[in-house]
């Protein structure tokens, strides 16, 4: 927590690799917080910024879990911002778990999936003065698909995923465009770890901060105010582009 009232709010909404899983099998084990790239972060933005994070594990855009409840994104999306508002900035960091085997989600629909959570950040996010915080969509690294156990049995969880990985930055950055948000792949940068395909080691962590952050500085430079955001308006749900038969379709 900074209690400086004037440092600007980030909000990391995402998965496992917010969260700070360590790589490997059946892991549940987290790199301390100095290791996580929501306190890298933290500590490479300064005492101006307060990195609120919002990391966990299996966590989809916006599909149930077949398998543990709480899942869903979108779902806890509206509480979370309520909890957490007034925020300058949402990062936006879901997709990964979407491309396992038994959600037989595409890139498109996960895609859909994304812009729920837009339009759920659009509609909860609003300060009391009716400003909406910045946004940037982080697409995720690159799946290799591996072997690894999962609840005692041997599986390729992410089987297809793969694919799916190298085709969603483009989805996503066209979402970001058709928005007006901002954008990071992070594919560009950092590469999951070998130990299990899906996760960031320590290295990956600190490159993530660091990409991130760069972004965080071109978005909310020092002397940023929320009246000076794109998205300081009343937002209208018409003008920006929300499919509601698509939306429901991706559910």
């Amino acid at each position: 927590m900074n209690t400086d009232p004037k440092a600007k709010r980030i909000l990391c909404y995402g998965d496992s690799n917010v969260w700070g899983r360590i790589p490997g099998d059946d892991n549940t084990a987290r790199y301390p917080v100095n290791k996580r790239w929501p306190g890298m972060l933290q500590d490479l933005l300064g005492s101006g910024y307060e990195v609120i994070e919002e990391g966990l594990n299996g966590r989809t855009t916006n599909r149930e879990s077949p398998d543990k409840a709480g899942k869903n994104g979108a779902t806890y999306l509206f509480s979370c911002l309520e909890s957490h508002n007034p925020l300058d900035l949402v990062i936006l960091s879901l997709g990964k778990n979407d491309m396992k085997a038994k959600y037989k989600a595409t890139p498109e629909t996960i895609g859909v999936g994304i812009e729920e959570c837009l339009k759920i950040i659009y509609k909860e996010g609003k300060t009391i003065s009716k400003m909406v915080p910045k946004i940037i969509i982080v697409s995720p690294s690159i799946i290799v698909e591996k072997e690894r156990i999962r609840f005692g049995k041997k599986v390729v969880d992410f089987l297809g995923a793969n694919k799916k990985s190298v085709r969603l930055g483009q989805i996503y950055s066209e979402i970001a465009k058709k928005h007006d948000v901002g954008f990071l792949d992070l594919a560009q940068y950092v590469k999951n770890s070998e130990v299990d395909g899906v996760h960031l080691d320590e290295e990956s962590n600190g490159k993530t901060a660091e990409v991130i952050g760069q972004k965080i500085k071109e978005l909310l430079p020092p002397g940023f105010k929320m009246s000076d955001a794109s998205h300081s308006i009343f937002f209208d749900e018409g003008s920006a582009g929300f499919d509601e038969d698509a939306i429901a379709e991706g559910r």
